[in-house]
């Protein structure tokens, strides 16, 4: 068993510097050269629009009939600026244009279950998001 983890831990290492596309940024393709050294992309990062603070940190992803994306960096992320992460799945229609969100939270606590949003309730909830903030810590907002 443990020869199997330790196999699965080199093709991890060895997936995660393979690009999906065979091409990525060009930060990305020179970074990956490098062997001792790992980064991610953090894909959603809402900011206060006043006084520019963080209010969440997300990973996104293409929901493809499964939910397959890593977070456990994000959710650090999240922890370490005390702010809400999610793991957000969305749907697009035939014209690219996105239908449907399914998201978790995965800080400050880790919640197993989707939830299911169109993307007008998603933009409310990031809107309520931001008036919690305004109301109770932005330090540019009139209170």
């Amino acid at each position: 068993m443990r020869l199997l983890t330790n196999v699965l831990q080199v093709l991890v290492t060895i997936l995660a510097r393979w690009n999906y596309f065979n091409t990525g940024d060009p930060f990305s393709e020179w970074h990956r050269q490098y062997e001792g050294l790992a980064f991610i992309d953090i894909d959603f990062v809402e900011i206060c629009k006043k006084c520019k603070d963080v209010l969440a940190v997300g990973e996104t992803a293409v929901y493809k009939g499964h939910y397959d994306k890593k977070f456990r960096i994000t959710q650090r992320v999240a922890e370490s600026l005390k702010v809400l992460g999610f793991l957000i799945f969305y749907e697009l229609n035939n014209e690219n244009k996105i239908v449907k969100f399914r998201y978790r939270i995965i800080n400050p606590v880790r919640d197993h279950n989707y939830h299911i949003l169109e993307p007008n309730q998603f933009v409310k909830m990031l809107h309520e998001l931001h008036l919690s903030h305004e109301k109770f810590n932005c330090k540019r907002s009139k209170k």
